[in-house]
């Protein structure tokens, strides 16, 4: 399968997961554009094969994104199906995890940062590191940065919680129950590619089988950090069920 075929299919999968996956965006672009320069630089932090990236680049003209990410397969993806979006799209391979990352950016402040379905892979202390970084990165452009993700209920809460699972699931289930393909799925269909094989190999090292799992720290946790980091305002500005968009601005 070509990589815009993968592409188009991992977008699909993901809308298993997140029904409202489109407007979710919308609304993160409408605070993009409100709150960031008419020609920013943006940082799309775990980028993926770039979805969010692309749809920074068609909403605002004048925009440039850094998309990085680890995973060797996704990247590989995102590069063959995107390119560099005719010099308005940069790859950038590192790991969130190792404190140096921010150097290979190649430059010392971005005017926004975006997030989506990713921060929820990173332990409470890799993201408390992370959110002075990216304080850091903000300090100059004083712009937004914008997260999408899994953000749970809070444990104190737990008919609520277990409510808002079951829903949930329901309708994962009934995605599935007309064909839609779930992440295992995917990743199942992905791996039998030999085009990607290297890139399989490499991804194995990163993560051994059965080492990584979600770890979902709590918005109440994010806030904290966020506050701790030197954030002065932290919000939720979209919700359904557990899937939050959470905004900070330095």
């Amino acid at each position: 399968m070509t990589t815009d075929g993968w592409l188009a299919r991992w977008d699909r999968q993901q809308e298993v997961y997140i029904r409202d996956r489109e407007r979710r965006y919308d609304v993160m672009l409408a605070f993009l554009e409100e709150l960031a320069p008419s020609e920013p630089v943006v940082l799309d932090l775990a980028a993926g094969p770039g979805s969010t990236a692309v749809r920074v680049l068609d909403r605002l003209p004048g925009a440039r994104c850094l998309a990085v990410d680890v995973d060797p397969v996704l990247q590989r993806i995102g590069r063959d199906a995107y390119g560099d979006a005719g010099g308005r799209l940069t790859w950038i391979k590192a790991d969130l995890r190792d404190p140096s990352w921010p150097a290979a950016l190649g430059v010392g402040g971005v005017d926004a940062v975006i997030s989506t379905t990713a921060l929820h892979w990173l332990r409470p202390e890799e993201l408390a590191p992370l959110y002075r970084t990216l304080h850091g990165l903000l300090a100059a452009s004083r712009g937004p940065f914008l997260n999408g993700d899994h953000l749970p209920f809070p444990r104190h809460a737990p008919r609520i919680r277990a409510a808002a699972e079951r829903v949930d699931q329901r309708r994962r289930d009934d995605a599935v129950g007309v064909g839609a393909e779930d992440w295992a799925a995917w990743w199942d269909a992905l791996r039998a590619d030999p085009g990607l094989a290297a890139e399989h190999a490499e991804r194995a090292g990163l993560w051994p089988e059965g080492s990584r799992g979600h770890t979902s720290a709590s918005l109440a946790f994010h806030q904290a950090a966020l506050d701790a980091a030197g954030f002065a305002e932290s919000a939720i500005v979209w919700q359904d069920l557990d899937e939050r968009v959470l905004l900070a601005l330095p």
